[in-house]
């Protein structure tokens, strides 16, 4: 099985999810310090989840609608999106009405129903949205790459969420 990185990007609690663990990155850091820190991070999560494969990285792609932070979360994107280009690392972006409908059958439904959804069917409690979320990214990749994930066998609403995502590269 090809390893599967999902990554719910934030500037204050960036989440990721592969195969072999689950984890939030935090810090009270600020500026380009916090940014440095963050794709630190990230490449270390990608460091213990490569296999002799390398992983398909699926990342939730920018909230359009959300006007507050939009450069700092840009500025967020652009580093982890240069680091993936520079290590030739497959990426799927997400759309985040995608990864709502991929959830929960419903592109618009509310972040209470998306972690409802996602408890149930992966039948377990979660730490926070944001693991919700990259955990849903992480069940996208397998999807996708024909692997069994922990969201199970999903009704045709929710997986046409897929139909038209792109990788990063195209």
């Amino acid at each position: 099985m090809r390893p599967v990185i999902g990554i719910d990007p934030s500037l204050t609690a960036t989440a990721a999810v592969a195969d072999t663990f689950q984890g939030v990155i935090t810090t009270k850091l600020t500026g380009p310090a916090r940014l440095d820190h963050i794709r630190a991070e990230v490449e270390q999560c990608i460091i213990g989840a490569t296999t002799s494969v390398p992983p398909l990285i699926v990342i939730e792609g920018y909230a359009f609608g959300r006007h507050n932070q939009a450069h700092q979360i840009g500025e967020l994107g652009g580093v982890l999106r240069l680091m993936f280009w520079t290590a030739d690392l497959e990426v799927l972006v997400v759309p985040p009405k995608s990864l709502k409908k991929f959830a929960t059958g419903k592109g618009n439904a509310g972040k209470d129903l998306v972690v409802s959804a996602v408890t149930h069917r992966a039948g377990r409690i979660f730490d926070s949205n944001d693991i919700v979320d990259a955990t849903v990214l992480h069940a996208i990749g397998h999807q996708i790459l024909g692997q069994p994930h922990c969201l199970g066998d999903l009704p045709q609403t929710h997986l046409s969420a897929l139909d038209k995502l792109t990788k990063d590269n195209e």
